[in-house]
């Protein structure tokens, strides 16, 4: 029997070291990515965010200056609707709640008392219907205006409220300082909520003046080369 002794195992393989970057490298690798990545989102955003802007401006300057009129008139009266609204063009149907009956027409003639509908009896009446004898003295008219015409007036046991309109070939400028002067008198001062446009000829002007239990708003638009319409907005707590 051999007393041979075996030999021992080998050591082990070292295996050669990969020569690699730096942990601090690949940290500022890291960085660097997230930072141009960062970068081309922040480019993404702020184009989209662009294209909204110039969006919101171009439907601004084609939408008709009388939308906001056609919208405060619309508020008082639940018992007719808008269809096919085109506001560009300012036209739209009307459209009688209680019968269906529907009527193709634009902002201008409707906020001049143009539209007629079929009452129960089948006569035609205005859709509009106010008194401009029952506007309170209080409320401001602008002189020299023509076609005035009352478009609302209702009175409850808590309030008086209308809407009347009229005609002016004055421009934005003197209707806004006329009915600031207005507010003085009858308020004691005359700042007012008040914005103002003017788009290739598309005019503007939005007022509001209040004190006490009074108040009344004036929305004045024009479209180029014709008059200023001037709407007004009377409330009158009790």
């Amino acid at each position: 029997m051999s007393n041979d002794i075996p030999p021992p195992f080998p050591p082990p393989v070292q295996q050669p070291q990969r020569k690699g970057l730096h942990p601090l490298a690949w940290a500022g690798i890291g960085c660097g990515g997230l930072i141009v990545i960062s970068g081309i989102l922040f480019i993404v955003g702020a184009f989209k965010f662009g294209k909204f802007v110039m969006g919101e401006v171009a439907k601004t300057m084609n939408e008709h200056p009388a939308r906001e009129e056609v919208e405060t008139v619309f508020k008082s009266y639940p018992t007719i609707e808008r269809t096919a609204e085109n506001v560009d063009a300012g036209t739209f149907t009307l459209r009688v709640k209680s019968s269906g009956e529907e009527l193709p027409t634009t902002y201008d003639d409707f906020l001049h008392g143009k539209v007629t509908i079929k009452d129960a009896s089948g006569a035609a009446v205005p859709a509009l219907q106010g008194d401009l004898s029952k506007i309170p003295s209080w409320v401001p008219r602008y002189p020299g205006a023509s076609g005035e015409l009352s478009l609302l007036h209702e009175e409850s046991p808590s309030r008086i409220h209308g809407i009347f309109v009229a005609d002016t070939t004055d421009n934005k400028e003197t209707i806004q300082a006329y009915f600031e002067a207005r507010a003085k008198s009858l308020f004691g001062f005359s700042s007012s909520a008040a914005s103002s446009s003017d788009i290739n000829g598309k005019r503007s002007v939005n007022l509001s003046f209040s004190g006490g239990k009074r108040k009344f708003e004036i929305q004045a638009y024009g479209m180029p080369s014709s008059p200023m319409t001037v709407v007004t907005i009377y409330t009158e707590d009790k």
